[in-house]
């Protein structure tokens, strides 16, 4: 191994140490969900490869070059996707710490081109001060960026995806000029205060883009808390109603049952008793034929013969098994909020099913050892499963009940088997 090879060895060793090091900040950047063994080994692999271009492309500065942005902004990519969960701001995150990341070792090449005799640039112990600089200004300027902006490890919020994909374009053209400005910079011996200022330029801009991200991020939050507030106003409106109603009704019936004892009274004082038995029976087939009774509480009786007779109107059969005391030690409101939720998805659900013709929902409540127990089960169609899962503001019914389930220390559980949706919800200790 002569002279040469040994010092293009060495240079790729000090360029894998810099790479290393961009994904160990990178990480600490984000410090997001830990690395599960699948990412583990394809960080492994970009290391290996990265290592395998520096030897195979060492006679090709522009190949090498490119292959570095490449594997760097892959790297940020899968370390930025696996912490978000969405391809979106993982592109942004990519476009913004592959621009900052090599801003940052603009500044070490230009240091180190200033400070450095200009017979000696190749010399790989001022190729290894660059790294060591390279990685103490980004070390730095991370720690200061994460300190500063309010990123939240809780906030998951999607991005409209017109926002994003100005954002994404406004950072890669900064990144394309970048480009441009590195390849002027390793050209000469410092770097001219042009070239400085542009490149803090475009740091600044990146940094003004990020803090805009953040902005959209939180107007995006507020949105969606106002649309669940707004949500569970109309709920606790339609609740009201519904009360309301059934108040109505309960006078309606009084004021029916003392004409009817009228009626009854005027029988009987002429001695017709079989046209006052007929009079009962007709009656008696017409309360059946309305409402049925399922459970003592009149307003969680009320609410499940008003969804049932909804139901019906899609051509939706609620099949119900009520196994409850007559005191419930759960306030109406919060029952009413829970069930008229899961039967309203569950309607819905089964109601955009065209496919199936199964149309039916099984509703289960009981009171088991002191605990309540509430399962609902219905057929959906499986091509939602995923749209759902991308859409901003789906499932504010879902929120509502995760919300008041959490709210009384219960356990809410929704799974999926073939094209059954289930949901279940246990309320512990309520009759402690």
């Amino acid at each position: 191994m002569n002279a040469f090879q040994v010092f293009l060895f060495i240079h790729a060793l000090i360029s894998s140490v810099q790479y290393i090091a961009t994904i160990v900040l990178t990480l600490l950047f984000f410090k997001g969900k830990k690395l599960n063994l699948q990412i583990r080994g394809l960080l492994f692999l970009l290391v290996t490869t990265k290592i395998f271009f520096e030897f195979y492309f060492s006679f090709n500065w522009e190949l090498l070059y490119l292959s570095n942005g490449f594997l760097l902004s892959l790297m940020i990519f899968l370390i930025s996707y696996h912490n978000w969960k969405s391809v979106k701001n993982a592109l942004f995150w990519t476009v913004e710490l592959s621009v900052l990341f090599i801003s940052l070792e603009a500044f070490s090449v230009i240091i180190r081109n200033k400070a450095l005799i200009t017979n000696v640039i190749n010399n790989n112990i001022w190729d290894l001060f660059r790294v060591l600089l390279f990685i103490v200004l980004s070390a730095g300027f991370m720690w200061l960026l994460r300190k500063n902006i309010p990123f939240s490890e809780q906030s998951k919020i999607e991005l409209d995806n017109l926002s994003v994909l100005a954002l994404i374009i406004i950072s890669s053209i900064s990144l394309f000029f970048l480009s441009f400005l590195i390849r002027e910079i390793e050209n000469t011996d410092g770097g001219s205060l042009r070239i400085i200022f542009s490149v803090l330029g475009i740091v600044f801009m990146n940094l003004c883009l990020i803090l805009f991200y953040f902005r959209l991020e939180r107007y995006f939050t507020k949105v969606s808390m106002l649309s669940i507030e707004k949500n569970n106003f109309e709920t606790q409106l339609k609740n009201y109603q519904m009360l309301n109603q059934s108040q109505l009704r309960l006078n309606a019936i009084r004021h029916d049952l003392k004409n009817e004892h009228i009626v009854l009274s005027g029988l009987l004082e002429k001695g017709e008793t079989k046209q006052a038995l007929e009079y009962l029976q007709k009656n008696l087939s017409e309360i059946d034929s309305t409402e049925k009774f399922y459970t003592h509480n009149f307003v969680l009786n009320f609410l499940i013969n008003e969804k049932i007779n909804l139901a019906k109107t899609k051509n939706i059969t609620i099949l119900p098994t009520i196994l409850l005391p007559e005191k419930v030690e759960i306030e109406n409101e919060v029952l009413a909020v829970v069930l008229g939720n899961l039967l309203d998805n569950a309607i819905g659900a089964v109601d955009r099913n065209k496919a199936n013709k199964e149309k039916e929902i099984q509703l289960n409540i009981k009171v088991f050892n002191n605990d309540m127990l509430i399962a609902i089960s219905n057929k959906f169609d499986k091509t939602e499963e995923k749209s759902r899962k991308n859409r901003l503001n789906d499932g504010f019914g879902i929120k509502n009940i995760q919300r008041v389930v959490e709210e009384y220390g219960g356990i809410y559980k929704q799974t999926t088997q073939d094209d059954t949706y289930k949901t279940s919800i246990a309320f512990l200790d309520i009759y402690n």
